[in-house]
């Protein structure tokens, strides 16, 4: 019975009708849930009543729905008695074919993609066995969609009955007053036309047929009767005088090979197929042929006699003439991509630094440390393209599902009033998606206009937001009683049903790295599990295979993206691709069309220490590399507290610069941050992240690393408590509270109750207190919706007049010894800038003392008279992490390894 528009199937509204055929009436549909248009193929009830057969074709539908393939229709399910597959608009094939023989190298594209969709789905073991011109699609654009796989059957089998009528558009003898059995059986295989098994070789058969249809613009096996195409079929040789005489000689040894009637005879492979029409469209006509041949019994003989006496006339003169070949494998290609002269690749030692787009054409990527900017590189063209205008530090890009959108993530480093933004590939301004409270920790943009994705604040989980803006909701949360950090790095399954991510957890005792496993959640239950331990950054590929990263390298396995589960070995298949232990990040990414791309070094945060003046002259310090994040001296100002994450998990270490000794001060066990000296500078406070949330807070420690840690400030869920100094008299130590996206500057008394008071909160951004040497002046910074700058109150009368310090944009002011100025640096990355100021709290105007420079990582504290500033830097080998490497066709690697080649 017809369907009217506006009936309802599942969440599905009719819109009308497209078309119908032997296995069902076909609609255009509306989904009313994700808004987005589909088309539903209502099956027949004598395709439903088969038992068997439905759970064999809902098992191939599973399959297919996972396979992410630019030329294949997906497959989005099953609603009642219908099939919900994508709707692919443009013209069939079959209309295409109406008008006439397609050019040389319009066929030669088409049947590229078609082979390539054939190629993808027989390595999931699924044959289509109903290829035909009215199920291929070709849009405007020219790219071409094969449709109806959910219609096949599994690779190697046949219908239980062996019979034709099993066909999947042969249903009744009466689909022959449509033509819709003729049109079938005019692609059937010898074999299958007399009801045996059918294997891969069938779809090489019909793809022989359509692509000799394209070529010579005539039907291969007229017929009007269903017994007579297949009697053709059977005995009936095509002929290849009809094929245009420009036909490239590999084009028509091909279609031999398709069309051979034994099937032990015919080509096995549509990556064969698929490589010949490459080199043929490369090639161009220099191979064309004007003899006209015609494919008989006797031909394969002539040619083989033909073939010996050229190579015994070779023997004899020493010439060699032609020498018969098998097509080669899909060769891939390598190379390096470098920044613009002067910059560098982004090194980062919590994010992802690159990304690349689905079908392959651009890469994005970030240079500068910290996030100057993100640069685009289109694989068709020379050059990089700056992108601008991007807010502050961007950086952690991602592209959306269609490759029109690029997202990324906008924030100064400590993840303050950060934005989730997007910009349009082809130019444009960037738009704001939601304001986070922290660093981004991946994202991924679905089909459905979400984006889900994580942040750097521990028990937070996954979130999901609207592409197009909106509040950000909660997906997941850490289940801290199982000792779950945070949920990282999401990736979403092709059914949209289902997205694996990274679970961190509390390092065990002696072990400095975090623990990482992977787990995979449910989207309409938000239930999780962990499906693979000691791993991260999963990402899966259009090969079926879900790839994920640890110290040792990016791994490869066997995955079924539907019931989540590996489904064989994992094989090391990337060796030297960055992987940052802090977080699980990996600096990798695939296409869906098989190109890879990675920066190699695993180290590539290392950093080392130098002294650099207000004329910009660097000084290397004796301190060996390490992954330093921060560095402050001491009030003596001859010993440099560090915060250092070699293992993924930060430790402080103090620095004795006459010595050049370092001695570890915060225990092994769990992860310190934000050290600060107390004002004898014989103690270090800091921030422990304990394996419990009882364990956190403010601790102290002696700064020459004997005894135990003494907690100074507990702290409550969701709440973090980071020093930043302590005045002069030792009394008050000056901390910064963070709770969900609220800062403020507080002080603890070191004497008494250490019971927090609140100092400044302006706007519930403040933060990065500093009292001065002299303990007059508090200093600190304000974040704002469009940036920061940096302010001074009196101490410790704070509520006396606020004055601003910097004037376009400031961070994290240092006093200078005398508490005679303040050194700043610029917002987004302009540099570093000192103001004077006087006896009584007079500002001078900011003064550029250090010029921008995207290899300085921070500038953090200044030497006596402010002449030196300590800079941590990147220590960058040019010969290894400058580059963005780049492998084309990295899936013929990738299918190597896995075979163990």
């Amino acid at each position: 019975m017809a369907l009217t528009p506006g009936t309802r199937i599942g969440s599905y509204e009719i819109v009308g009708p497209l078309g119908a055929g032997g296995m069902g009436e076909v609609y255009r549909a509306r989904d009313a849930r994700l808004g987005r248009d589909a088309a539903i193929k209502i099956l027949p009830n004598a395709f439903l009543d088969d038992a068997d057969r439905v759970a064999r074709f809902e098992r191939e539908a599973r399959t297919l729905a996972s396979l992410n393939h630019p030329n294949i229709a997906q497959i989005y399910g099953m609603e009642e008695k219908a099939l919900v597959m994508e709707l692919v608009e443009g013209e069939d094939l079959s209309d295409v074919l109406a008008r006439g023989a397609v050019p040389l190298d319009e066929a030669l594209r088409i049947a590229r993609q078609i082979a390539s969709a054939l190629e993808a789905a027989h390595e999931l073991g699924i044959v289509h066995r109903d290829l035909k011109p009215a199920n291929v699609k070709v849009r405007a654009d020219g790219t071409v969609k094969v449709l109806d796989f959910g219609l096949a059957t599994p690779g190697g089998s046949s219908d239980a009955s062996g019979s034709i009528a099993n066909s999947p558009t042969m249903t009744s003898p009466a689909a022959t007053a449509f033509g819709m059995i003729i049109g079938t059986a005019a692609y059937m295989s010898p074999e299958q036309a007399r009801g045996k098994v059918v294997d891969k070789r069938a779809d090489v058969w019909a793809f022989g047929v359509v692509l000799y249809e394209m070529l010579s613009g005539r039907r291969a096996y007229p017929g009007s009767e269903v017994s007579d195409v297949l009697a053709s079929v059977l005995k009936d040789t095509l002929p290849l005088d009809v094929v245009p005489a420009t036909t490239p000689a590999p084009i028509r040894r091909l279609l031999r090979r398709c069309l051979e009637k034994d099937r032990a005879d015919r080509l096995d492979s549509m990556a064969t197929a698929r490589l010949e029409i490459a080199d043929a469209l490369s090639a161009g006509k220099d191979e064309a042929t004007t003899s006209a041949t015609v494919l008989s019994p006797n031909r394969g003989r002539t040619v083989l006699v033909a073939a010996a006496a050229v190579v015994a006339a070779s023997a004899i003169t020493g010439i060699v003439v032609w020498q018969a070949r098998a097509p080669e494998p899909l060769r891939t290609v390598s190379f390096e991509l470098a920044p613009p002269p002067g910059q560098r690749v982004q090194i980062n030692v919590n994010q992802p630094d690159l990304a690349i787009s689905h079908d392959g054409r651009h890469i994005a990527y970030g240079h500068g440390d910290g996030g100057s900017t993100i640069l685009l590189r289109s694989l068709d063209q020379f050059g990089d393209t700056p992108l601008t205008g991007l807010g502050a530090q961007p950086r952690s890009p991602f592209f959306s599902f269609d490759d029109k959108w690029l997202g990324y993530y906008a924030g100064v480093a400590n993840g303050s009033g950060g934005r989730l933004m997007k910009l349009p590939v082809d130019g444009g301004s960037p738009l704001e998606i939601a304001q986070i409270a922290s660093n981004l920790r991946g994202a991924t943009w679905g089909r459905d206009g979400s984006i889900i994705f994580g942040m750097g604040l521990q028990d937070t989980g996954l979130l999901q937001v609207s592409a197009a803006g909106g509040q950000p909701e909660v997906l997941t949360k850490p289940d801290t009683a199982a000792g779950e950090l945070d949920h990282l790095w999401p990736t979403r399954m092709p059914d949209g049903k289902h997205v694996v991510f990274a679970v961190s957890r509390r390092p065990t005792e002696g072990v400095a790295a975090l623990a990482m496993d992977i787990a995979v959640v449910d989207l309409a239950t938000r239930k999780w599990r962990v499906i693979k331990a000691g791993a991260s950054y999963p990402r899966f590929v259009a090969t079926g295979h879900l790839l994920y990263a640890n110290a040792q390298g990016v791994f490869a396995a066997p995955f079924d993206p539907v019931a989540c589960e590996f489904r064989g070995e994992a094989v090391r298949v990337i060796e030297g691709a960055a992987y940052k232990a802090a977080t699980g990040a990996a600096d990798f990414d695939v296409s869906d069309a098989g190109s890879l791309v990675y920066v190699a070094g695993a180290a590539l945060s290392t950093k080392s220490l130098a002294w650099v003046d207000d004329r910009g002259v660097v000084t290397p310090m004796a301190a060996p590399p390490h992954v330093y994040e921060t560095a402050i001296l001491s009030p003596d100002r001859n010993r440099i507290a560090v915060l250092i994450s070699d293992g993924g998990v930060g430790a402080i270490w103090v620095f004795d610069l006459t010595r050049g000794t370092f001695t570890r001060v915060s225990p092994p066990g769990g992860g310190a941050l934000s050290p600060a000296w107390s004002a004898d500078g014989r103690s270090i406070y800091y921030r422990y992240v304990g394996p419990t949330v009882s364990d956190r807070g403010v601790y102290r420690m002696s700064a020459d690393g004997a005894g135990a840690p003494q907690p100074v400030l507990n702290s409550k869920p969701n709440e973090t408590f980071n020093p930043t100094s302590a005045t002069p008299d030792g009394q008050t130590l000056i901390v910064t509270r963070v709770e969900g996206r609220t800062f403020e500057v507080l002080a603890v008394n070191l004497n008494g109750t250490p019971e927090p008071k609140r100092l400044v909160s302006d706007g519930n951004w403040s933060l990065d207190g500093k009292v001065s040497p002299d303990g007059r002046w508090l200093a600190y910074t304000v974040r704002s919706e469009v940036g920061a700058e940096v302010f001074m109150r009196p101490y410790p009368n704070v509520n006396g007049e606020r004055v601003q310090v910097s004037t376009n944009g400031g961070l994290t002011p240092v006093w200078a010894p005398n508490s005679r100025a303040i050194y700043y640096s610029g917002y987004a990355r302009t540099g570093m800038w000192r103001v004077d100021v006087g006896a009584n709290g007079q500002l001078g105007k900011p003064v550029l003392i250090l010029a921008p420079d995207a290899s300085i990582a921070q500038a953090l504290d200044i030497a006596t008279g402010g002449d030196r500033l300590i800079r941590i830097q990147p220590v960058i080998d040019d010969g290894r992490t400058n580059q963005l490497r780049v492998v084309l066709n990295w899936f013929e690697v990738l299918k190597q390894k896995m075979a163990g080649k």
